[in-house]
């Protein structure tokens, strides 16, 4: 009786241990995909995926429905090869958007509120192919984040650069490909946190608008490196309205914060203007943009914007119905800044400036110049580039930074403090040459607390002049 008991409790064992695998297989089997199907993965979800072997990182989705068959392999080298039989799905808007119903993915842990630089090299077995590279979905929310992409038989090493990832945990890297058939590669190189300068935005991720019954038409393509090709076509428009057809790039920046936009920017050929905008509001009526002028010859711009007036989802649109042809935009940067410049209303002087990669502001000063004395008036401060900082009350600072002219001589006057209020102010006059020297202005103590400028007034004299500011401290 004992023997026959201990066997008992052995094959009650073994079937609760065969009961859980199967429990546990299940549930790895499920979920995954946007609307049933079967993801497979090689190893449970308990490791996290970076103290996986890489194969085991890897795993495929294929939709209950799916008329497409994945299936894939990975080698000693980390190459994932992956091959779509059956017959290919739809992916368009007459007959539906079916990419995703047959994927492969690579597992990552992220982080909440975070971006992530996605690098991998990609290749089919022969011609092209595209792909939607998705590093993000969330069942609940509905929400998608990921990017087309198109591979051909030469192996290349593409990067995505991300949105912020709104909720963390374990995501998938899917690269979605029920759309055709045949083989290609996958070989995933590094997932890495991504700065972008506090800014939630995809530079590679474009888009367009056409509005409905504009004369002129879009079309556009984004390279592996970024760069977005433009053609506009049909009829120009022939009021104002260039934003009829645009090609744009979402972004979230918070109000009240100035940014700096850098892109690249050149022509197939000749010259032509766009309009570059920065925020719309169509409630309140409010667009914020600038006209730039491009040419055939690859330059890179910095746009300094306005304050922004409220928090959300915008778009950078290169409003561009204005002319037929081809042009290229990659868009380099987003930042927050605190430089900008200041026009008096009504002055006859103009001010352009730019900032290079080393600091160093290169202002332009047009137009007429303003009078400086006493019979005609102290204009001086009609036109300036400015920086802010944030200063405390009954404190000193140390105003320190390179200044030249490109040649001669000529007078600024550099204000570290206004108070409109009491229309008081406190700077100092200083005279410039070609030398590049640097000055440090020991300023008064500062009456009140708040957001501060130090500002180059510089209207009563046009020419091109330099200043690299060092270091505002407190002395």
């Amino acid at each position: 009786m004992k023997n026959a008991q201990k066997l008992f409790e052995v094959m009650q064992s073994i079937a609760i241990i065969a009961l859980l695998a199967i429990i546990g297989f299940s549930m790895a089997a499920c979920g995954g995909g946007d609307g049933g199907g079967t993801t497979t993965t090689t190893s449970g979800n308990d490791v996290p995926p970076e103290k996986k072997p890489v194969k085991d990182r890897w795993g495929k989705y294929v939709a209950e429905d799916s008329t497409a068959t994945l299936d894939y392999s990975v080698d000693a080298n980390g190459i994932c090869t992956i091959t779509v039989g059956g017959t290919a799905m739809s992916n368009n808007e007459t007959d539906g958007y079916n990419i995703w119903k047959a994927s492969v993915q690579y597992e990552y842990t992220a982080k909440a509120n975070t971006r992530y630089a996605y690098t991998f090299e990609a290749w089919t077995e022969s011609g092209p192919r595209p792909l939607y590279v998705q590093y993000y979905y969330d069942n609940v929310e509905d929400l998608s984040l990921g990017k087309n992409i198109n591979i051909t038989g030469t192996r290349t090493t593409y990067t995505i650069y991300g949105r912020e990832i709104p909720k963390g945990g374990l995501r998938r890297v899917e690269f979605q490909c029920a759309n055709q058939t045949g083989t290609f590669y996958v070989k995933m190189l590094e997932i890495k946190e991504y700065n972008g300068g506090g800014i939630d935005a995809d530079l590679y991720n474009w888009q367009k608008w056409e509005t409905p019954g504009s004369t002129a038409t879009l079309n556009y393509s984004v390279a592996a490196d970024g760069v977005c090709t433009i053609t506009v076509g049909g009829t120009p428009v022939t009021d104002h309205a260039w934003w009829e057809v645009n090609a744009q790039l979402q972004y979230t920046p918070k109000a009240n914060t100035r940014y700096a936009y850098t892109f690249e920017a050149w022509t197939q050929s000749g010259a032509r203007t766009f309009r570059f905008q920065y925020y719309n509001d169509n409630d309140e009526n409010v667009s914020l943009n600038t006209e730039v002028n491009i040419t055939s010859t690859r330059k890179t711009y910095t746009i300094y914007g306005e304050e922004i007036p409220k928090n959300g989802i915008r778009e950078i649109e290169f409003q561009c119905a204005n002319q037929t042809g081809t042009f290229y935009v990659k868009m380099l940067e987003i930042k927050e800044t605190n430089l900008q410049k200041w026009e008096a209303p009504g002055t006859t002087a103009t001010l352009a400036y730019s900032v290079a990669a080393d600091g160093v502001c290169t202002i332009t000063v047009g137009g007429t110049p303003e009078p400086q004395n006493e019979t005609d008036g102290w204009n001086i401060w009609k036109a300036s580039v400015q920086l802010n900082y944030t200063a405390k009350a009954n404190t000193k600072y140390a105003y320190k930074f390179e200044a030249w002219t490109q040649s001669g001589t000529r007078h600024l006057f550099v204000q570290y403090y206004n108070d409109n209020a009491d229309n008081s102010y406190l700077g100092k006059d200083i005279n410039i040459t070609g030398t590049r020297t640097t000055y440090t202005i020991n300023g008064e103590k500062i009456p009140k607390s708040g957001l501060q400028r130090v500002d180059f007034q510089c209207a009563d004299q046009t020419g091109t002049f330099y200043v690299k500011m060092l270091e505002i401290k407190e002395d």
